[in-house]
């Protein structure tokens, strides 16, 4: 099991369907409506904002690649 699918099973039902939701509309490309921002210091890396939850992902050729998953805090990016 990897660490994203280890933070998903600890979020409430609810939360846990929502943030899947948002992940595979990252994943097919469709960001809009969406709190993108691009990451500083970083090629092709950009972030979305989820209340206090963030979805790390990267941009490519053949899709977008989510890398990292948790909650905001000081050592998130």
């Amino acid at each position: 099991m990897d660490r994203i699918d280890k933070f998903i099973r600890k979020l409430e039902k609810d939360e846990a369907l929502h943030v899947l939701t948002i992940m595979e509309r990252i994943r097919g490309n469709d960001l809009q409506n969406l709190d993108v921002k691009k990451l500083k210091g970083k090629v092709n890396e950009y972030r979305v904002r989820i209340g206090k939850r963030r979805i790390q992902f990267r941009k490519s050729d053949s899709g977008n690649q989510i890398t990292y998953l948790g909650n905001r805090d000081d050592s998130t990016y």
